[in-house]
């Protein structure tokens, strides 16, 4: 998996940060300008060519200053990438994964021209970061949904979404909305525009702002601002009358909590979508129940793009899967040790991110200490 080998190259790479970075900007530019001063002294001695011995001391003497700078940590390389993600409408929110490393949250900003909604992240880094490395972040966005009951309420819907990273320093990103041909389902993705976007960041206040919060223990990795909504595990029945109430009545006997659309298609129920952060367990239950209530599933799984609707169990119909064989029990239960599986990796890979951040943020804060 590409996010497993990365984050694995990140962590071994900033093992030898401090081994090998440290000594070849300290010692490195010191000893090369020694050696140019050798060299120029030699010439003198000599008695060759002049310039040439002049320009190899001018060349050392410049080196040694140099490492001068670079020893009293002025030198150091902090590597400073800012994104600012664009497009964004009211009651949607971008809130911070564990990514490798930490991205932070400068502002949330409304464009009054656009009518939209930009987010200025930040993400500090001791080692240069190669293109595509695996930034992700969560778009929250609110939904409103109905209650069995008829009440209705705000929901939160999650997605994740890969920041496409091509290594630059400063990048602008645009939320474009894909609509998926099946009922109900939506999926968004980050497209970069930084070629036709201006970007105003004040990147050289980030080491500061960084400085403060690791001093006072307050390294802020999530959003400010939180929509006005139920953040949950959502079961989503999309209702129609073709189901003649044996969907609600597998739901009930199940004692499962769930919320309603009103669907605009007259066929029955035929799929049942399942977010990656469902836990296995309720999606096994779900499905279970709507086989032995005698509903014919043609489709029990991930959404169409596995990283959007993450904390939703959709139950509605599929026109893509209406000719496809018939979803058995072992299917159900096949697909629910999978998703048990896939969390538990998801959760040893969290692990290992935080692992990796406290000792990125021990670097920089040692680096940004010698600076002061």
């Amino acid at each position: 998996m590409t996010t497993n080998s990365s984050i694995a190259e990140y962590a071994q790479l900033l093992e030898k940060t401090p081994e090998f970075s440290e000594a070849a900007f300290r010692y490195g530019p010191f000893f090369f300008g020694v050696f140019l001063v050798t060299v120029s002294f030699v010439l003198v001695l000599l008695n060759k060519n002049r310039y040439f011995a002049c320009l190899f001391g001018l060349c050392g003497i410049g080196a040694m200053a140099w490492a001068s700078l670079l020893y009293s940590g002025i030198g150091n390389p902090i590597q400073i990438y800012t994104m600012c993600i664009g497009d964004l409408s009211e009651g949607q929110e971008i809130a911070l994964t564990d990514s490798a490393p930490l991205i932070y949250r400068h502002n949330h900003i409304y464009d009054k021209d656009q009518g939209t909604y930009h987010v200025n992240l930040a993400s500090i880094s001791p080692v240069k970061l190669k293109a595509d490395h695996p930034f992700q972040i969560i778009l929250k966005e609110k939904v409103e949904l109905q209650r069995a009951s008829g009440d209705k309420i705000f929901s939160v819907i999650k997605h994740k979404l890969a920041i496409p990273f091509t290594g630059r320093h400063n990048c602008y990103y645009e939320l474009q909305r894909e609509n998926i041909e099946e009922e109900g389902s939506i999926s968004y993705k980050l497209v970069d525009v930084s070629n036709r976007m201006q970007i105003g960041f004040v990147d050289f206040l980030i080491p500061k702002v960084f400085a403060d919060n690791h001093s006072t223990g307050n390294i802020v990795s999530v959003t400010g601002d939180t929509i006005d909504g139920e953040e949950q595990i959502n079961v989503v029945y999309y209702k129609r009358s073709a189901d003649n109430e044996v969907v609600k009545d597998a739901l009930d006997e199940i004692n499962v909590q769930y919320l309603t659309k009103k669907s605009n298609g007259g066929k029955p129920v035929n799929s049942v979508w399942v977010g990656a952060e469902v836990p296995a367990d309720l999606a096994k239950k779900i499905g279970l129940q709507l086989l032995a209530e005698g509903i014919e599933l043609k489709y029990f799984g991930y959404f169409t793009h596995q990283e959007t609707n993450t904390n939703i169990v959709q139950i509605g119909y599929s026109k893509y899967n209406e000719n496809t064989e018939l979803v058995h029990k072992e299917d159900v239960i096949s697909f629910a040790g999978r998703l048990q599986q896939a969390s538990k990796v998801s959760q040893e890979l969290n692990e290992q991110k935080k692992t990796i951040n406290k000792k990125t943020q021990k670097i920089i804060y040692e680096r940004l200490q010698k600076q002061q």
